[in-house]
């Protein structure tokens, strides 16, 4: 499983950064078609393990703020477990 979907809501589950990048350039590609986009400013990355490289991701041209939790749907996420 790579996402969770609900609504207008979107997690994405990668186990590297090159990976989450590739799937999120995936996403803003297929989503522009019917004139949906990502923000930036709302998207967030959690790393459970240490990514190789760098942790950057971007949407929209911008990096995406790196946290160590969030919720998601009422459900707190931290260092990428429920």
């Amino acid at each position: 499983m790579c996402d969770l979907d609900h609504a207008d809501n979107i997690a994405l589950i990668k186990t590297s950064q090159m990976d989450m990048q590739q799937l999120t350039e995936e996403i803003e590609k297929i989503s522009g078609r019917v004139r949906l986009r990502l923000k930036a400013g709302k998207c967030k990355v959690v790393i459970s393990n240490n990514w190789e490289y760098s942790t950057a991701v971007t949407a929209e041209g911008t990096s995406v703020e790196v946290v160590k939790d969030f919720c998601y749907l009422g459900s707190y996420i931290k260092n990428g477990k429920l």
